[in-house]
């Protein structure tokens, strides 16, 4: 016991860590989620760490009922409900934290910018990859291609510039100088007149060639709405899935029209949000919630007044719940083997 009672050693006195009790929801959320290895943004740091916990899941035994849980790594195209991977009890709350910490950030961001953190979240998921930086598909699932977008009305699916500069006419100018001298607005005008289909076939097979799925993100805002936020806390997320083809016919036909777009110039091709009517196939993921009440049983204060008897409080505050958990569960032989002479390199006893 000796050992354990020198870790107060270490203790200083110079700071007081404010009480549980007197953290706001937010303060503690943040507090367990610092202690819960929170998942990375950037989609390359992302993907294996999502990647693990899928694997760690599916592998994941119940400590109760001795059993798998019943997960499987979501098939893109198959499943319409989209389980995220969470293991049970306090290991399983924990895992929702984490969740909501990352899906609420990447999505706090704007539609421009968020969709490249979620290349991160689609392909760890599904068991993908990203594509080569530069590439119009953002990650490859099962050989498949897709291009990723987020919306919160109407998305746009990228500049076409590129691609009509490398679409070379009959009369030696490129498709780029047929659009720039014929429609003032540009890809909207093209797509707007069904008479301009050989052309929308020729700027629709430059950009996108490499495509084989669009995958459209948009939220629900059935969330309550935070103090200085402009918009209702998202709980659900909504994967709009196109085949290449599919989209294609919807935007020609104007089913699913091109719209102004918003700042990207007149070869910047976007769509309605007539999308979401039409999409091939749609997946919903929930963002777990995570209550006060579920918070505070993470940090379960009795079992910290424990901790804080054994290893003292700022050694204890550092610890994870689950961690002092298993500390507590097998206490009796953890002290024993305390009490056992201390071993050294040379296999010399203290």
């Amino acid at each position: 016991m000796k050992y354990l009672l020198q870790y107060k050693v270490f203790e200083s006195k110079d700071y007081e860590y404010p009480d549980w009790e007197t953290l706001s929801p937010e303060q503690k959320f943040a507090k367990i989620i610092l202690q819960s290895s929170p998942i990375e943004l950037i989609p390359d740091k992302a993907i294996p760490q999502i990647d693990t916990i899928c694997l760690s899941v599916k592998n994941y035994i119940d400590p109760e009922s001795k059993k798998k849980i019943n997960w499987e790594r979501p098939v893109l195209g198959t499943d319409k409900l989209v389980k995220l991977p969470i293991r049970t009890g306090l290991l399983g709350l924990r895992d929702r934290v984490r969740w909501n910490d990352y899906l609420m950030n990447i999505t706090a961001y704007d539609e421009n910018v968020r969709g490249f953190y979620y290349e991160g979240f689609i392909a760890g998921l599904y068991g993908g990859k990203r594509t080569e930086k530069g590439s119009r598909p953002d990650v490859e699932i099962n050989g498949k291609t897709v291009s990723i977008k987020t919306t919160d009305d109407a998305p746009t699916l990228g500049s076409l510039k590129q691609a009509s500069l490398n679409v070379k006419l009959e009369n030696g100018t490129t498709l780029f100088k047929y659009i720039d001298d014929n429609f003032p607005n540009g890809v909207l005008d093209l797509f707007s007149d069904p008479k301009n289909e050989y052309y929308q076939d020729l700027l629709w097979e430059s950009a996108f060639r490499d495509v084989d799925y669009f995958i459209i993100i948009y939220f629900d805002n059935s969330g309550k709405k935070k103090r200085g936020e402009k918009k209702p806390t998202p709980t659900k997320i909504f994967l709009t899935t196109f085949t290449n083809e599919g989209l294609k016919n919807l935007v020609k036909k104007r089913t699913v029209p091109a719209v102004v777009p918003k700042n990207k110039g007149k070869f910047a091709l976007r769509i309605s949000s007539k999308f979401k009517n039409y999409a091939e196939e749609e997946f919903t993921i929930d963002i777990p919630q995570v209550t006060v009440t579920e918070l505070d049983k993470l940090w379960n204060k009795e079992l910290r007044k424990w901790g804080n008897y054994v290893f003292g409080e700022y050694i204890t505050r550092r610890m994870r719940t689950d961690a002092l958990e298993d500390i507590d569960k097998d206490r009796q032989n953890i002290a024993s083997k305390m009490l056992e002479p201390k071993s050294t390199g040379n296999n010399q006893s203290n």
